[in-house]
Parts: C-alpha cells; sequence; structure tokens
C-alpha cells in the first residue's frame, strides 16, 4: 500500500502543549492513520477550514428546485451563489475557533442573472428577493477531545453534525457530513401566516468535502483546498409567501476553498451590491439570519387563499 505522511506521534508532537498551531505529521499507512483520533482531527480541520490563524474563503453554486409533495414534481426556483467565509483563532490554552459567516445571492435558474423579483406560483404576486444573509455561526475545537464535535451555535441553536465514514480514493480523501435540525420557527403562523412555514423550521443536509493526501501530509500547508458538494432539504423562505403550503427546497451545489485574489471578480461585484455585510464584517454587528431579517423590516400579511388540507 503505498505510504504518506500521517503519524500521531508527530501530530502530538505538533500539538506543543496546546498553545501553539496543530501543524505536523509524519508516516504511516493512509486508513490506518485517519483512524487516529489526533491525525483525523488535524485532517478534518485542514479540509474544512484551517490550522493556523487566517481567514478561509469558500465559494459553492447551487441549483434549487420546489419540491411538491402532492404532485411529486421538481419545479426549478433558482440559482444560488454561496459564499462562506470563517476567520479562525487559536485561544492560548490551544482551543481553536471559527466564526463564520455565510451569504448567497439568487440567481435565474441555470444563469448567472441576479433574481430581483419572484412570482409566486400560487398567488401570482411579484415578490422581492431577498438574499441569504447568516452568521455569525460559532464553533470551538478542541484537540484534547479530538473524537467530538461541539457543533456550531448561534443565537437560536447548536447544530451538531453526524461526520460519516471517510473514504480514500487514489489520491484523494472523502469526508461525508450531514445534519437535520427543526426548532421552533420564530415566525409562527397565527401571527405571520404567510410568511411561516409553519410552527417549526428546519432543513436536512449533506455535504461531502475531498482534499488531496498531499495536501494533508504537507506541514507547510495550512489549509487543504478542498472541493465541496452539497444536497439541503428546507421549508419556504419568509420572503416567498408560501405559508403552510406542502412542500420543500431542494437544493444540490458544488464548490471549493480558495484564497480572496482568486474569487471572480463578477461574484464580488454581486456581493457588493446585494449582500455587501459580508464584505465588512468589523461592523456586522449581532447574529442574523432571514428571519430576524424579516421580524425586524416585515409585518404579517393576511393569507389570500386557503392551503390545501385546511377548512
Amino acid at each position: 500500500m503505498e505510504q504518506h505522511n500521517f503519524n500521531r506521534r508527530s501530530a502530538l508532537g505538533a500539538l506543543g502543549g496546546f498553545g501553539s498551531p496543530i501543524i505536523g505529521t509524519a508516516n504511516a499507512a493512509v486508513p490506518n492513520s485517519f483512524e487516529d483520533p489526533i491525525i483525523r482531527f488535524e485532517a478534518r480541520l485542514k479540509t474544512t477550514g484551517t490550522l493556523t490563524e487566517e481567514t478561509v474563503h469558500r465559494l459553492s453554486t447551487g441549483h434549487v428546485w420546489m419540491y411538491h409533495p402532492e404532485t411529486h414534481r421538481f419545479d426549478p426556483f433558482c440559482t444560488m451563489e454561496n459564499y462562506n467565509v470563517s476567520e479562525w483563532t487559536h485561544d492560548d490554552d490551544g482551543i481553536i475557533r471559527s466564526r463564520m459567516f455565510e451569504v448567497a445571492v439568487y440567481l435565474k435558474f441555470g444563469t448567472d442573472e441576479v433574481m430581483e423579483e419572484w412570482v409566486n406560483p400560487f398567488t401570482d404576486e411579484k415578490l422581492k428577493v431577498h438574499h441569504y444573509v447568516i452568521g455569525p455561526m460559532l464553533a470551538t475545537h478542541d484537540p484534547r477531545a479530538a473524537g467530538a464535535d461541539a457543533g456550531a451555535e448561534n443565537a437560536e441553536r447548536v447544530i451538531v453534525p453526524n461526520h460519516l465514514n471517510w473514504m480514500v480514493m487514489g489520491d484523494t480523501v472523502y469526508m461525508p457530513t450531514d445534519s437535520s435540525v427543526a426548532y421552533k420557527n420564530p415566525l409562527q403562523p397565527d401571527i405571520w401566516p404567510r410568511a411561516s412555514a409553519g410552527e417549526s423550521f428546519g432543513w436536512d443536509s449533506f455535504i461531502m468535502f475531498a482534499a488531496k493526501l498531499e495536501e494533508l501530509a504537507d506541514p507547510k500547508i495550512s489549509q487543504a483546498m478542498a472541493h465541496s458538494w452539497y444536497q439541503e432539504n428546507t421549508r419556504w423562505q419568509p420572503w416567498m409567501l408560501m405559508g403552510q403550503r406542502p412542500g420543500r427546497l431542494v437544493a444540490r451545489g458544488y464548490g471549493k476553498k480558495m484564497r480572496w485574489d482568486e474569487i471572480p471578480a463578477d461574484r464580488l461585484r454581486r456581493m457588493e451590491k446585494y449582500v455587501p455585510e459580508v464584505l465588512d464584517r468589523e461592523n456586522w454587528g449581532d447574529f442574523q439570519n432571514e428571519f430576524l431579517w424579516y421580524l425586524r423590516n416585515q409585518k404579517p400579511k393576511l393569507r389570500l387563499e386557503p392551503i390545501a388540507g385546511e377548512d
């Protein structure tokens, strides 16, 4: 079996009393080394984030469909340009912290034309699109509890991912993760009959990162420039005014980590125009998401028609 530079002893030495950046590695067979929690911890952080104090940028493009369970039909809804940015720091006791923000600009399906308005297919209303903004999401990573994942937290909830089995194929390791979240909807349907998707809100999400083994093995590289693929099933967004109508949004996307100066200029221009707060994170302020924005900026709208199945 081909040998790669991964070894628990070297990784533990690189931890250096838990107060230093954890970059290290030496010789062992890859599958065996990834079973070691210390090696796995380092490889996961290097793939999804970074081992040093720096900012990590990840871009992706997703295509979104509206799923209607009564007809089992998928209707094209939009394309999304996602930008995920996280700021990584180290405490003196070795705890690693990340502060993540994510935005997405809605585009007309399969194009790079921004979707400024959207027509609700059930009410024929022309609605202004509210582009996606969330953050900061806070996470801690403790090398002394390498087998655990504290998850990411925000003002509403803690999200603990389910890390699935990794797979090594050739020169690449694949790291799949899924999560399912359900929580009380900040927009309750008795007050927000059209903006609320129901008493609870949530999603089922799957993402897979793929990193090159040589990048993970190189102690001079602090973050692997991994590729990613995701699928997400989520409930209607408030601005769509779909109410409690049965159905979901189904998104499938792909992307990669990159350096700031590699981000395409056209995507930067769209972010500057539609989600500028992510480019001025020093002045971001408190946690925000689509629900908090809606509560602050909108008023409840009366239902125009009964939802199928209602009396």
